[in-house]
């Protein structure tokens, strides 16, 4: 008897599907996040103004040092605060709400 010889089965096809897939350049997008948390104030405007008024006193009373500072210093002098040496002693508190 003879017997037929076996041949070693091979992919048949699809390898320049394959490979077209592979080398394809794929863009993904993130996904837009959605935010389900509503906004909320973590301080009343009265609270704020109590910071705001807090703050203010702390800067007349203590002051600022600007230590080797010098530009910084001729920004507050010409805004028209009081300085001595390197340190910030006086202001009015209008200073403070000047914007560029």
């Amino acid at each position: 008897m003879s017997e037929a010889p076996t041949r070693r089965r091979s992919r048949s096809g699809g390898g320049a599907a394959r490979r077209a897939e592979r080398t394809a350049v794929k863009i993904e997008t993130a996904k837009y996040i959605e935010r389900n948390i509503p906004n909320f104030e973590v301080l009343s405007d009265a609270a704020l103004d109590i910071i705001e008024t807090n703050a203010e006193t702390v800067l007349a009373e203590i002051g600022v040092n600007f230590v080797n500072n010098a530009p910084a210093l001729e920004r507050w002098r010409a805004a028209g605060a009081q300085i001595e040496g390197e340190r910030l002693t006086s202001f009015t508190s209008s200073i403070l709400r000047i914007s560029e």
